[in-house]
């Protein structure tokens, strides 16, 4: 059976204004563009995408501040992990929503595999894409928070030590994209 690939104590690195086959461009924490939120009251990096909690998320503004909308501004926000597990075949995803505003809900997303060393994952040119299309999350109408949803399947037999996962669409106009959890499922 399909394990999650990743475990809450792995390194996850957010990621912004990034497209598959490209260089990543890495977040901060912080409220302003290629930031994922870290204020006085909330911090949500990409790690709680995989802290088995759907009670918190992780938000990454993207191409805008936090108090900035638009309907693509959470695109080509994600992360990459390179899973203490080691390597492994990537069979399916599973996201679960975030607590509030479905527009910042991810629709669409890449998901691309690399067996390079972590220093060189930075590089677009480590990555294979594996897998474009639905994240599994409808856009409408907008479905429960905090739910998972069902999981997507993904034709591979390829075994990665590495995985990232791109966001190619939002909901609706929002100020970035968010959700409470992301598992990379496989053996």
């Amino acid at each position: 059976s399909l394990r999650s690939l990743t475990q809450p104590d792995d390194t996850y690195y957010g990621i912004c204004q990034t497209v598959a086959g490209d260089n990543s461009t890495e977040s901060t924490p912080g409220i302003d563009v290629c930031q994922y939120t870290n204020t006085s009251i909330h911090y949500w990096p990409p790690s709680l995408a995989f802290d088995n909690n759907v009670s918190t998320k992780y938000l990454n503004y993207g191409s805008g501040a936090q108090s900035a909308s638009t309907e693509t501004q959470g695109t080509g926000t994600g992360f990459y992990v390179s899973p203490k597990n080691g390597s492994s075949v990537l069979k399916g995803i599973v996201f679960a929503t975030g607590d509030d505003q479905p527009n910042r809900d991810p629709i669409m997303c890449t998901v691309e595999g690399s067996n390079n060393a972590s220093s060189f994952l930075v590089y677009g040119s480590s990555w294979t894409l594996i897998y474009s299309g639905s994240t599994g999350i409808p856009a409408s109408p907008a479905p429960e928070r905090s739910q998972y949803m069902s999981p997507i399947s993904i034709n591979n037999m390829i075994p990665y030590t590495a995985y990232r996962v791109l966001i190619t669409q939002q909901s609706g106009s929002a100020n970035g994209v968010q959700y409470s959890e992301c598992h990379l499922l496989g053996y």
